[in-house]
C-alpha cells in the first residue's frame, strides 16, 4: 500500500489550475518557434492550431474521465497503474518523470541559446558559453527556490504571468488586425486542397498538436486542489481553449502581417511574430513582447520543474524511487524532490550541450542539443499519453463503469493520433538527434529494471485518492 504521506489538501483553486498548466503550454510561443514549426510545412497554420485545438479535446477526454476518479501527484502515471498494474504505473511515473525534467532542461537551455541569439542579432556579440550556461543554470535554482516555498507561491507565480501573457497576445494580435484593415485575408485561414493536405497534417503533428502539450501538469497538483473532481475536469477544457485563441490570433497576424506570399522568408526568422510586430506596432512594442516572451520562456520550464518535482515525490512515496525523495518541508512542499529535479535538470543540460558544442561548434551545439531534448521530451509525452489510452478502458472494467464510446471509442482514436504523431517526430530522424531515441530505449530498460529488482513480488498501489 501507499504510504500516508501527503500534500497540503485544499490550496490550489480553478484559476490556479488553468495558469499552472498555461505556463507550460506557453501562449507566447506562437510569437516565437511555435509559429516556425508548422509555417515550416503548412501555409494553413491557422486552420492547423484549429485542427490541433479539436484533436487536443479529444486527447483531454482520457485525463477529464480519469481525473473524476483519481486524484493523485504522480498525474499520468497513476492513471496507468489504475488500469496496467503498479509496476507498470511506476515504469510509466519515470517515463513521466523524464518528460518533466526534460521539459525544464530544455526550457532553461532554450533561454541561453535565444539569448545568444539576441545578443549576437543586436549587438554582433557572442555570449560565452560559460555565461549561457550559468543564464540556465538559474532557472534551475529559481525552480527549486519556487517549490520549496509552498504550491501557492508556485500557483501565484503562474497566475501573474499566464495572464500577462494571454492579455499581451490577445491585444497585440487584435491591435495588428485593426492596422491591417483591408489587408486582412480569409486566404489566412482557408482550408487546404485536396494537394495540400500532406503538409498540412505534417504541420499540425510536429507542430500545432505539440504546441499544446503541457495541458496536464495540473494534474500533479490535484492532490493540493480545491474540489478536484471538478476543478481539473473544468480546468483541463479552460486551458486548451485559452491557449487555442492566443495560438489561432498569433498565427493569424503572423501570416496576414507578413504575407502569405512571402512565407517562404518568414520561416527564416528567430522570432517571425516579433518582426511581424514591430512592422505593424513599432520596434519598442516589439521590445516589449520580446521580453514578455523571454520573462515566459523562464517561467514555463519553472512550472514543468515543479509538476517534476511533485511526479518524484509520488514516486518516491509509492516505492519507484528512494524513500528519502519523498520528504516534505514546513510548508508541505516536496523539498527534496525539489532539490533532486533542479540539480539533474542542470546536469542534463551538461551532458547535452558540451558535447554538442565540442563536434558542432558554439551556435549550432546549443541549437542541436536544444533539439535533442525537445524529442527526448516528445517520445517521454507520446509513450505516457499512449500508455493512459490503453489503461483507461481496463480500469473502467475493473470498476464496472465501462462505456465503448467513452473509454474505448475516445483512447483508440487519441492512440492512433499519438502513434502517427510519434512517427512522424521521428520519421527520417539522422545524426545527432537519433541520439534521443537511443538515450530514451536506453533509460526506459533502466526504469523496468530498477522497479522489477525493487518489487519481485507482487505489488499492490492504491492510486485512488478521491475524497
Amino acid at each position: 500500500m501507499t504510504e500516508n504521506v501527503s500534500l497540503e489538501r485544499n490550496k490550489v483553486g480553478l484559476w490556479g489550475l488553468v495558469f499552472y498548466s498555461l505556463g507550460t503550454v506557453l501562449p507566447m510561443g506562437i510569437f516565437g518557434l511555435a509559429a516556425i514549426a508548422v509555417i515550416t510545412f503548412s501555409t494553413h497554420a491557422v486552420i492547423d492550431f484549429v485542427l490541433g485545438y479539436l484533436v487536443t479535446l479529444l486527447a483531454i477526454t482520457i485525463v477529464y474521465q480519469f481525473s473524476e476518479k483519481i486524484t493523485h501527484a504522480g498525474g499520468y502515471y497513476a492513471f496507468v497503474g489504475s488500469g496496467l498494474g503498479s509496476k507498470t504505473g511506476l515504469v510509466s511515473g519515470w517515463i513521466y518523470m523524464a518528460y518533466l525534467v526534460l521539459t525544464l532542461s530544455t526550457g532553461a537551455a532554450s533561454i541561453g541559446w535565444l539569448v545568444s541569439i539576441y545578443m549576437h542579432y543586436f549587438y554582433s556579440y557572442t555570449v560565452p558559453i560559460y555565461a549561457v550556461l550559468i543564464l540556465d543554470f538559474t532557472v534551475c535554482a529559481l525552480t527549486y527556490l519556487v517549490i520549496v516555498r509552498g504550491v501557492k507561491t508556485t500557483v501565484r507565480t503562474a497566475i501573474t504571468v499566464g495572464m500577462i501573457e494571454v492579455i499581451a497576445v490577445i491585444s497585440v494580435s487584435l491591435a495588428v488586425i485593426v492596422i491591417l484593415g483591408s489587408r486582412n485575408t480569409a486566404a489566412a485561414i482557408s482550408l487546404p486542397t485536396v494537394s495540400e493536405l500532406h503538409p498540412f497534417f505534417l504541420g499540425f503533428i510536429v507542430g500545432s498538436f505539440e504546441s499544446y502539450a503541457g495541458y496536464g501538469g495540473m494534474l500533479t497538483l490535484s492532490e493540493e486542489a480545491k474540489t478536484p473532481k471538478s476543478t481539473v475536469r473544468k480546468a483541463l477544457v479552460l486551458t486548451s481553449t485559452l491557449a487555442a485563441v492566443c495560438f489561432v490570433l498569433g498565427t493569424y497576424i503572423t501570416l496576414a502581417g507578413w504575407g502569405l506570399k512571402n512565407i517562404s522568408t518568414l520561416v527564416t526568422l528567430t522570432a517571425p511574430g516579433f518582426t511581424v510586430i514591430g512592422k505593424y506596432l513599432g520596434l519598442g512594442v516589439a521590445t516589449i513582447v520580446l521580453l514578455l516572451i523571454l520573462v515566459a520562456q523562464y517561467i514555463s520550464p519553472m512550472m514543468s520543474g515543479s509538476s517534476g518535482s511533485r511526479v518524484i515525490f509520488a514516486l518516491a512515496r509509492d516505492g519507484g524511487l528512494p524513500k528519502t525523495l519523498s520528504k516534505l518541508n514546513s510548508k508541505k512542499a516536496p523539498s527534496a524532490a525539489a532539490i533532486f529535479t533542479s540539480v539533474i535538470g542542470a546536469i542534463i543540460i551538461v551532458i547535452a550541450t558540451i558535447p554538442m558544442i565540442v563536434a558542432y561548434g558554439y551556435s549550432d551545439g546549443i541549437f542541436y542539443a536544444v533539439l535533442i531534448l525537445a524529442t527526448m521530451l516528445t517520445i517521454a509525452s507520446m509513450v505516457i499519453h499512449i500508455l493512459s489510452g490503453i489503461s483507461m478502458p481496463v480500469f473502467f472494467k475493473k470498476i464496472g463503469q465501462l462505456s465503448y464510446v467513452k473509454q474505448v471509442v475516445a483512447p483508440v482514436a487519441t492512440i492512433i493520433v499519438f502513434i502517427f504523431a510519434l512517427y512522424y517526430s521521428l520519421l527520417g530522424i539522422g545524426f545527432p538527434y537519433i541520439v534521443a531515441p537511443i538515450a530514451m530505449l536506453i533509460y526506459a530498460a533502466i526504469a523496468i529494471i530498477y522497479v522489477s529488482y525493487k518489487h519481485r513480488g507482487k505489488l499492490e498501489l492504491n492510486f485512488n485518492r478521491v475524497e
